[in-house]
């Protein structure tokens, strides 16, 4: 190196080192921050705040399964500690395990109610699996304990437009531009962009009211419980402005949407009144611990508008533990589904319902294939309907949620009857009657 070389160096090397500093002195603090929490955790192995600690610290650095272990065995030991379950909904969030965010959030909250973060980010969760008017409860509750949160405001907007309310949307972009007009700019467009589409829709509104749209039989539910509860296919009531749930014996109680996985396909609604009879407690069985040939069965309503509104009952076999390009949330089952059969229980052979019938392939088969396959139809495990259940408010701390028990009766016992189960569990299946 000549003289001049080294001379330059010299001068430089201060700054060089200056921004090497910079650059890697977040880093090296969060591996300093890990390398201390897992010596806490070695040395007090029961000991909350040292698993709490080591928790966060693998979640600043991204290490996101190993920070729930943590966090976890934090709740384990300390079941009462709020930020906990606040901190591991965060994970879970960030993770993009929006249900079990949910879950966990909603358990911070009932030990700190005015808990604003966790409010928010609930909401937040919330919105992620598309249950908007849950997100606008927990958005509303965060304004309520922290007015000026401008990102609160924002975020309520955003979600008041998924739901296509509009002017509350831009009231709350109004108010998010009020309190920090940094992105005022973004925020109008959006602003703009909802104008339009209110003075858009209502242009397009005709001088005369249509006439009344009738009530559509179009699936299946059924109560999983004594409770008010029905379980059904989210693609059942999607469309839905007013949904009925009909009894057996031809009785019709208004329902309600109170919880919904669009990518699952499933929703689960609530009845606005008692059923008309006294009904059974289903029990909801571990999807996990079927196999393949196993007998099952459904009862439901197909085809009702044709096949009469009496329910009706079907059997066959799991031919295959995933569904469509092995997807790990259904099974494939031999039993036949016709139009109307979405959303009803699929039953093993101890009377438990391992799933929910949901379609069948043939539709996608002819596009793919050229033909239509035979007895190709799914279901929809009941650990990812236990997942959606685990999100709604009045069974989250249910017994029916803790211990999961109460089952009808057993079929494959001597004392009981096949025939007896369906007569017993026909009253919990419901035809779902909706209207646009």
């Amino acid at each position: 190196m000549s003289c001049n070389a080294k001379f330059r160096w010299f001068l430089l090397a201060p700054v060089v080192l200056a921004l090497l500093a910079i650059v890697t002195s977040p880093v090296i603090s969060w591996v300093g921050e890990l390398e201390d929490a897992q010596e806490q955790v070695r040395q007090n192995p029961h000991d909350a705040g040292a698993h709490y600690h080591l928790g966060i610290s693998y979640s600043e650095v991204g290490q996101y399964q190993n920070a729930i272990i943590h966090l976890k065995k934090t709740i384990q030991i300390k079941p009462d500690l709020a930020k906990a379950h606040h901190s591991l909904g965060f994970v879970y969030k960030n993770n993009g395990q929006y249900h079990k965010a949910i879950a966990s959030y909603n358990k911070a909250i009932a030990l700190k109610p005015r808990n604003a973060g966790a409010h928010y980010h609930l909401g937040i969760s919330y919105s992620e699996v598309g249950q908007y008017q849950n997100a606008i409860i927990h958005l509303k509750k965060t304004i309520q304990i922290k007015p000026d949160l401008a990102k609160a405001h924002h975020s309520l907007g955003f979600v008041y437009k998924k739901n296509g309310q509009y002017q509350e949307a831009i009231i709350s972009y109004k108010e998010a531009i009020r309190i920090k007009p940094d992105n005022a700019d973004v925020i109008l467009a959006h602003i703009n962009e909802l104008e339009k589409i209110i003075v858009k829709i209502r242009s397009s509104q005709p001088i005369h009211e249509p006439p009344e749209k009738q009530f559509v039989s179009i699936g299946t539910g059924f109560l999983f419980s004594k409770g008010n509860y029905i379980i059904t296919n989210y693609h059942v009531v999607k469309n839905s402005g007013s949904i009925l749930a009909k009894f057996v014996n031809g009785e019709k109680v208004i329902a309600k949407v109170v919880a919904k996985d669009i990518r699952g396909d499933i929703a689960v609604l609530k009845l606005t009144d008692a059923p008309p009879f006294s009904v059974a407690q289903i029990k909801l069985g571990d999807s996990s611990q079927a196999r393949i040939g196993e007998k099952v069965f459904t009862i439901g309503y197909p085809a009702s508008n044709l096949m009469g509104e009496r329910p009706k009952y079907s059997e066959g076999v799991i031919n295959a533990m995933t569904g469509l390009k092995d997807d790990p949330a259904f099974f494939q089952v031999s039993l036949p589904i016709q139009p109307g059969n979405s959303g009803g229980p699929l039953f093993n052979e101890r009377g438990e319902v391992i799933g929910i019938t949901t379609a069948s392939l043939s539709s996608l088969a002819i596009d793919a294939m050229g033909a239509i396959p035979q007895n190709v139809n799914y279901a929809i495990k009941s650990s990812f309907v236990k997942n959606l259940l685990s999100t709604v408010p009045d069974l989250m701390l249910s017994k029916l949620m803790l211990a999961n028990t109460g089952i009808v009766v057993i079929p494959s016992e001597p004392k009981n009857s096949l025939p007896d189960f369906i007569e017993q569990v026909s009253k919990n299946i419901v035809l779902i009657e909706t209207r646009e």
